[in-house]
């Protein structure tokens, strides 16, 4: 008997608690597996250090640094809660801003909706009670809106009703938990100058003023190389004025860290985004498609100008070089293409494809949501001038922000607000989704470090940086296919933030949102105002802005003041390449002596190849058996005890982790391939703890749930749940269980990843 069990010919280690018995099915025919992981790497939480910010958090973990530094403030998820089914509503919003009421069920009530759908899609809601009771009160539900946390319904109010009235209706509704209005928000939309330059050349010249560069420029795009500030030519004075040159010289992100941009959209095809825009995920919101597939891919070209001030692509010798230098971008188009608002159900469904893109691992590290839109809520108003929408709270976008940061540790980064539309200058009310507890709020300097005289304040701005006379990319046309402009306001200012946090977090990848407010508002420098000026005293007396960004000083502190992550191990084999969706689940596997691959002298680790029932018992024994010696040999009569899967498949069966067929024949079913669902059986044997409850939302969420085994269904069930499945993505974008396909080794050394990383199994 050999020393150690390999997965395949030769050797290896990894596993841990005990477990029953494996299913009593045979294997179908091999399919095509698919990629499938899920982002379980979370940093851990450090004791505050900082000043006052949106909301006091709890420290979320022990401290892995020697000095600690956090963000302090909240770690649990918000329910999405609205006007409780008992109240009546607050307000009266005016006409326009509202489109219809978002109504969120109770948990039964959801399971049932879930149930249905997934047996025969949106058509068949109407036999639910729950939609015949709301249709009956005057209700009609349009469309479902299945969150990360709770289902919804969108609905719309009977002929002659106002959003209001059904609103009201719909809280008397038994299986309703809560109700609120679809709210509308508008772009906030850039500041515009004269100039547009044609292409980059253009604009590094423009009106024949010839710029002196810098004599070392960072990059050699041509806006990179001006560092002063002008409206005639094409330059990038804040990358100089915040810090982000010298902060390259630290970290660039360099397709290491994801940024999803919520706007109206991009320009998938300007030369200066192209390589760094996800074109074959970018996804259109407002019409549920992808956005490569939609008439207009930018409506109004706001888009396009963000993503290039996050991502523009650095050295590449055309226009600018964004903040972030290489970040990815994800853009989610949440605008129609009439220029008019959007609603709050577009940006459930942008974040519901942000959190269905990380579940399957179709994003990496996407750690950012940068958007540039709001509405004013002005409930502090005198009655009779309303401004905006009146005491407005959508709970709901508000839930999915506080679940992207606390469960995916997303920061989401929103323009602060350009005054508002009536014609109020630097409003000070609350400007929504910004001023919410969890997102980071930025207000716009000018180009001399003062404050831009429209841009909003008030006590829930977070920080301050650069957004006056920002040439950025524009969408093209057909006569000019790379256009450049310049354009002001916070929502130039945002983006510039954003690509800050995406060099923050490439270069401390275990960083939370906490650790990266802290270490952007420590680091933030004081703002000049004019005491004499009185808007500019009441904007330093009410401000909660912490300061203008330093950007190097902030990668700095991050470096300091958070562990480095554990360095991804070089893998020996010649199939598996860096860039594979599969690569960091490899290597976590090799790195932990759990799979080492075949031992034939190949240099293969054999990603795509079925997985054999004999093979998952030696990964089995290698993370759960310390080494340990089997003490009886496995009564099945196809297992050979001189072949070097012997000892595992005698500890297994041993420890009943797995026992074999159960059908009569007396077989282990050794060269067998393993199912999906066989395989969530053995590791719910091993790791379940029965008495807890299992959230069926996922699994039900899958449309081919229904052909699990009925065997198998709680083990799926509670491996969906768990992270440790999570479906397989076709290309149309969808999902589906695929519980009869069999298991690559590549997807079970990511189902062994997930389930380490998310404390399911423990490595011994």
């Amino acid at each position: 008997m050999q020393e150690k069990c390999s997965d395949m010919p030769g050797g290896g280690r990894l596993e841990a608690p005990r477990a029953t018995m494996d299913p009593p099915t045979g294997a179908p025919p091999p399919q095509d597996p698919a990629a499938e992981t899920r982002a379980a790497h979370r940093g851990a939480g450090f004791p505050m250090l900082g000043g006052p910010m949106k909301r006091l958090r709890h420290a979320l973990g022990p401290a892995v640094a020697s000095a600690a530094l956090v963000c302090g403030l909240v770690a649990t998820p918000i329910a999405v809660a609205a006007t409780p089914a008992s109240s009546s509503p607050a307000y009266t919003p005016s006409p326009d801003a509202t489109d219809g009421i978002i109504i969120t069920l109770e948990d039964a009530t959801g399971q049932d909706v879930r149930s249905r759908e997934a047996r025969g899609g949106i058509s068949t809601l109407a036999d639910a009670p729950v939609v015949s009771d709301l249709a009956d009160a005057g209700v009609e539900v349009t469309d479902t809106l299945d969150t990360a946390n709770d289902m919804l319904l969108q609905a719309e109010p009977a002929d002659g009703q106002t959003d209001a009235e059904a609103l009201a209706a719909a809280q008397a509704v038994d299986g309703v938990a809560s109700v609120q209005y679809n709210f509308r928000y508008d772009l906030i939309g850039a500041v515009g100058g004269d100039a547009e330059a044609d292409d980059a050349s253009d604009a590094s010249s423009a009106s024949g003023i010839d710029a002196l560069a810098v004599s070392d420029p960072p990059t050699n795009d041509p806006f990179a190389a001006q560092d002063s500030p002008s409206t005639d030519v094409g330059n990038q004075y804040w990358l100089y004025d915040t810090g982000l040159v010298d902060a390259w010289d630290q970290v660039k992100a360099q397709g290491a860290v994801t940024v999803a941009v919520v706007d109206s959209g991009c320009d998938l095809d300007h030369p200066d985004v192209a390589s760094n825009v996800l074109a074959d995920l970018a996804y259109d919101a407002d019409g549920s498609r992808m956005l490569a597939g939609s008439a207009v891919e930018d409506s109004q070209g706001h888009g396009t100008a963000v993503t290039s001030v996050i991502a523009g692509v650095a050295n590449n010798g055309v226009g600018l070089a964004g903040a972030s230098y290489d970040a990815k971008v994800l853009p989610i188009k949440v605008f129609d293409d009439k220029g008019g608002g959007c609603y709050t159900d577009d940006l459930v469904r942008a974040y519901q494809k942000i959190f269905e893109y990380i579940d399957g691992d179709l994003v990496e590290n996407l750690h950012v949501i940068n958007m540039s839109l709001g509405a004013h809520d002005s409930s502090e108003v005198p009655a009779g001038s309303e401004i905006g929408v009146d005491g407005m709270r959508d709970e709901v976008l508000e839930g999915l922000i506080s679940t992207a940061r606390d469960r995916y540790d997303i920061a989401t980064v929103c323009a602060g607000g350009n005054g508002h539309p009536s014609g109020v200058s630097a409003c000070t009310y609350a400007n929504y989704p910004s001023d919410f507890e969890d997102c980071i709020a930025v207000t716009a300097l000018a180009t001399d470090g003062s404050s831009l005289n429209y841009s909003d304040y008030n006590q829930y701005k977070d920080i301050s940086t650069y957004g006056e006379d920002i040439w950025a990319a524009w969408r093209g046309s057909s006569s000019n296919s790379s256009p450049y402009v310049y354009r002001s306001g916070t929502s130039l200012a945002a983006p510039i933030v954003s690509g800050t946090i995406a060099l923050m977090f490439a270069e401390r990848p275990a960083a939370t949102v906490d650790d990266v407010c802290e270490a952007l508002y420590e680091t933030a420098t004081a703002i000049s105002y004019d005491m004499s000026d009185p808007v500019d005293a009441e904007r330093a007396a009410t401000t909660g802005s912490h300061g203008a960004l330093d950007a190097d000083a902030a990668v700095a502190y991050i470096a300091d003041h958070v562990a480095a992550g554990p360095d991804i191990e070089p893998v020996p084999f010649d199939d598996v390449q860096q860039g594979d969706w599969f690569y960091s689940a490899v290597s976590f596997v090799y790195s932990n002596g759990i799979m080492r691959g075949y031992q034939d002298g190949s240099g293969r680790f054999g990603p795509d190849d079925a997985i054999l029932r004999q093979d998952v018992a030696c990964v089995l024994y290698n993370l759960l058996a310390d080494n340990a010696d089997p003490q009886e040999t496995a009564p099945q009569q196809d297992v050979d005890q001189n072949d070097h899967y012997a000892r595992a498949v005698n500890w297994c069966v041993e420890n009943h982790i797995m026992s074999g067929y159960r059908d009569g024949s007396g077989l282990f079913g050794v060269d067998d391939l393993l199912t999906r669902e066989q395989l969530a059986v053995i590791v719910a044997n091993i790791a379940r703890d029965s008495t807890s409850p299992i959230d069926l939302t996922a699994f039900l969420n899958l449309p081919d749930h229904q052909l699990t085994s009925s065997w198998a269904v709680d083990a799926m069930s509670w491996a969906v749940d768990q992270g440790v499945i999570n479906g397989i993505e076709l290309s149309d974008g969808s999902r589906m269980l695929a519980p009869q396909n069999t298991t690559s080794r590549a997807e079970i050394a990511t189902i062994f990843m997930n389930s380490i990383t998310n404390g399911v199994l423990t490595i011994r």
